[in-house]
C-alpha cells in the first residue's frame, strides 16, 4: 500500500523552482523525558555538539524553542553536519530534513507541495529504495491510523523504487506532536522530513552494572557521557579529574579519545584496596579497549603542578559529603615529623570543608586549564537555589547550568560548566566572603538540610535509649511473658479438667 499512498506527481508551487529561492530546513529529535530525566540538559549539550562538529551554538533560534515538545528546527549549511550531531550525542534521537510542516496533516500535506521538485529527484529514482513511518509525540497510532495518516500524503513523492522496510535508502518520518501529556489527539504541529542521521546508543556498553571496578560514589554512565560532552572532550584533548574515585568520568571521555588524568586523595580507591575489591581503575580501561590514564594519589588541595596551562578540560563529581565527605592532610595540633621519619612519613588528615573544596577547585582549574578550556562540576542544591549564588571565580566565565530534580522535588543535582577567558595568575583567586560577617552559601550546606530527615530518625533511637524509655519498654517485655505464662496455665488447666472428666466417667 505505501507505493500507491505516495506515487502520485507532486504539485510544485512554480514559485519555488530555484535552488536559490528555497532555504532547506532542519530539525532535531531530542529523547524526551520528565522533569527527574536528563530534561534540562538537552540544548546545553546540543550546543556542545555543535562547538564539537565545527558549528557556532546557538543554531537555533533561542525564543522559538519549544521545551515541552522533542522536537526543534535547526539551521545547519549542510546535512553533513546533522550525522556528526548524531555520532556523540546522548540526548539527541536524530536529525531530519523537513520537507513540510504545518499544525495539522492537511496543513503540512500543503507545506510539502512547496518543495522543490529538483531536489527530490535524488531520492525517487527507480534505484533508491524507501520506507516511511509514522511516530507520535503523546499518542500511539494503531497500524490502520498509521496506513489512513500515509494515505493523507497522497500525491506528494513521485517514487519509484521499491519499499524496503530494513535499512532502505531513505527514510521519511511523518511526526505528529499532540503534547506531552496526551489528552488530545489533537495535533500541535506535524513535520514530513527525510532522515538524515539516527543516533546511535553510545552509552549502553557502559552501563555501571557491566563494569568490573565500581564504588559506591561512581557516576551513571548518562551523566557522565554528558558531562565529557559538556566538557568537549575529543580525540587530543587532556582531561584532568581531580576526584577520581573509580574513573567513572574518565571512561566516557577516554572513548571520545581524550588523554586522561585522574588523582584521589584516598590511596585504597587508587589501588583497588576498598571493599576487598579485585579490580582496578586500569580494569575499566582494559575491559573497553581504552587508552590507560595517568592516576596520582595526592591531596588535591596542597598539590602544586609545575606546569600551567595544559588542560583542555576538568571535569569532575567534588566531594560534597552527601554520599562520601572529603578530607585533607593536616591536624590542628600537628607536629614537626623528625628528618629520619619523613620519607616513611604518613600525614594524619582533617576534613575538607565543602565550601573549601569548591572554592580550591575553582582556583586549580584556573591555573591548570588552557584559555578556553572547560571546568565541569557537580554540586547539590535545594530546589529554589539560584544561580547566582555559585562560587565565583574571575577568569572562569558561566557557560550553562543544567538542572536534575532529585528526592521528591526538594533538591536538585546542577551540572555546572564554566569556561576559562583569562590567562593565569596567582594573584587572581575565586571570591572568598568574610566568614566573620558574611553567611555561608546555601550550596555548602546542602548535605545537612538532606541528611535531616535521617537525622531525625536517628534522633528518635537516641531518644529511645534514654532511661526511662528503657525501662518502659522492660516493663512492656514483661507484661508481655506474664500474659504468655497466663495463657500457657490455662491451656494446663483446661487439659487437666478433661483428663479428670474422662477418668470420672
Amino acid at each position: 500500500y505505501m507505493g500507491t499512498v505516495l506515487n502520485r506527481i507532486i504539485e510544485i508551487n512554480p514559485t519555488m523552482s530555484s535552488a536559490s529561492e528555497y532555504k532547506q530546513r532542519y530539525l532535531v529529535q531530542f529523547i524526551q523525558g520528565d522533569v527527574k530525566s536528563w530534561f534540562n540538559f538537552r540544548l546545553p549539550e546540543f550546543d556542545s555538539l555543535c562547538l564539537l562538529a565545527g558549528l557556532q551554538p546557538p543554531v537555533y533560534t533561542p525564543e522559538a524553542v519549544d521545551l515541552l515538545s522533542p522536537f526543534m528546527f535547526i539551521d545547519l549549511p549542510d546535512e553533513k553536519y546533522g550525522k556528526e550531531l548524531c555520532t556523540r550525542g546522548v540526548l539527541t534521537r536524530g536529525v531530519f530534513e523537513v520537507w513540510g510542516h504545518g499544525k495539522s496533516i492537511e496543513e503540512c500535506f500543503q507545506s510539502c507541495k512547496q518543495y522543490p521538485a529538483h531536489l527530490l529527484e535524488k531520492y525517487t529514482g527507480e534505484n533508491i529504495t524507501w520506507s516511511c513511518k509514522v511516530h507520535g509525540y503523546g499518542v500511539d497510532f494503531s497500524v490502520q491510523e498509521q496506513e489512513d495518516i500515509r494515505h493523507s500524503f497522497d500525491g506528494f513523492l513521485p517514487v519509484k523504487g521499491k519499499v524496503k522496510l530494513k535499512n532502505p535508502d531513505c527514510v521519511y518520518w511523518i511526526f505528529i506532536d499532540v503534547g506531552a501529556n496526551g489528552s488530545t489527539r489533537t495535533p500541535r504541529q506535524v513535520f514530513f522530513c527525510r532522515q538524515i542521521a539516527e543516533a546511535t546508543n553510545i552509552v549502553w556498553p557502559y552501563a555501571l552494572p557491566k563494569r568490573l571496578y565500581l564504588g559506591p560514589t561512581s557516576t551513571c554512565e548518562e551523566l557522565a557521557f554528558l558531562m565529557a560532552n559538556q566538557g568537549l572532550a575529543r580525540k587530543g584533548s587532556v582531561v584532568y579529574d581531580p576526584f577520581v574515585g573509580t574513573g567513572s568520568i574518565l571512561v566516557p571521555c577516554a572513548h571520545f579519545g581524550a588523554f586522561c588524568i585522574g588523582s584521589d586523595f584516598d590511596w585504597k580507591v587508587i589501588h583497588g584496596k576498598q571493599r576487598k575489591s579485585q579490580h582496578t581503575i586500569q580494569d575499566n580501561f582494559r575491559q573497553y579497549k581504552l587508552l590507560q590514564p595517568e592516576l596520582v594519589c595526592c591531596d588535591t588541595s596542597m598539590m602544586k603542578w609545575k606546569r600551567a596551562e595544559f588542560v583542555d578540560s576538568v571535569i569532575c563529581d567534588p566531594p560534597y559529603g552527601v554520599r562520601a565527605g572529603a578530607r585533607k592532610s593536616g591536624k590542628s595540633d600537628a607536629k614537626p615529623v623528625p628528618e629520619e621519619f619523613l620519607e616513611t612519613h604518613i600525614p594524619g588528615t582533617q576534613p575538607y570543608d565543602v565550601e573549601d573544596v569548591m572554592l580550591d577547585l575553582l582556583d586549580m582549574s584556573a591555573r591548570l586549564l588552557k584559555v578556553g578550556g572547560r571546568l565541569v562540576y557537580l554540586l547539590p542544591t535545594s530546589i529554589d537555589f539560584k544561580n547566582s549564588e555559585l562560587p565565583t571565580h574571575p577568569n572562569l566565565e558561566m557557560v550553562c547550568v543544567s538542572e536534575q530534580v532529585l528526592r521528591d522535588q526538594l533538591f536538585s543535582r546542577r551540572l555546572v560548566t564554566m569556561k576559562k577567558i583569562g590567562s593565569y595568575s596567582p594573584d587572581i583567586k575565586a571570591y572568598r566572603r568574610d566568614r566573620t560577617t558574611e553567611p555561608v552559601p546555601s550550596w555548602a550546606t546542602t548535605k545537612d538540610n538532606i541528611h535531616a530527615p535521617i537525622d531525625q530518625r536517628a534522633l528518635k533511637r537516641v531518644e529511645d535509649r534514654n532511661p526511662e524509655s528503657i525501662e518502659r519498654k522492660r516493663q512492656e517485655r514483661v507484661q508481655k511473658r506474664l500474659k504468655q505464662m497466663r495463657e500457657v496455665q490455662q491451656e494446663y488447666q483446661q487439659e487437666m479438667q478433661q483428663l479428670r472428666s474422662q477418668h470420672l466417667g
